[in-house]
């Protein structure tokens, strides 16, 4: 329980921190971050081979942060899927297409279910194929519909 709490803080000041940060922007920040996130799903598009080795694109670290909203569960999303991310937060899949919507973009984002030391997305199974969920990038909400079996 306590260690539960412990995380939800956590993951409660990394999302207020970033909504701080990004009310702290300005449009033309905005239009930079997606100028570069729509370059790097393009060149996600023209290199297929990226999904298996995702440093093929460059600037992968540098382009956004993320953060979701399902199950009454708000995360943040952070670049990349090691352990350490994912007992904390969800990842976002390096090689997929970040969460901006788009032709031939296909995002993955990874957590946990079941940890004793968090919720992360331990209620995923509620969810069923065509329920949606929403992805907040910097200013934007993107709705998303559930296409695969969990």
């Amino acid at each position: 329980f306590y260690i539960n709490v412990f995380i939800q803080k956590h993951q409660s000041k990394a999302v207020a921190a970033y909504d701080e940060k990004v009310s702290n922007m300005k449009p033309e920040d905005y239009t930079k971050y997606f100028e570069a996130a729509q370059k790097y799903n393009e060149e996600l598009a023209a290199h297929p081979s990226a999904f298996y080795n995702p440093d093929e694109i460059k600037d992968y670290e540098k382009i956004l942060d993320i953060t979701i909203k399902k199950l009454g569960v708000e995360l943040p999303i952070y670049h990349g899927t090691d352990e350490g991310v994912l007992q904390i937060a969800a990842g976002h899949l390096k090689g997929t297409s970040f969460p901006i919507s788009g032709e031939s973009t296909h995002s993955v984002i990874s957590a946990h279910r079941g940890l004793p030391s968090a919720k992360l997305f331990t209620d995923l199974d509620k969810m069923e194929i065509g329920d949606t969920f929403s992805i907040t990038v910097l200013n934007q909400c993107h709705l998303v519909k559930l296409i695969g079996s969990l």
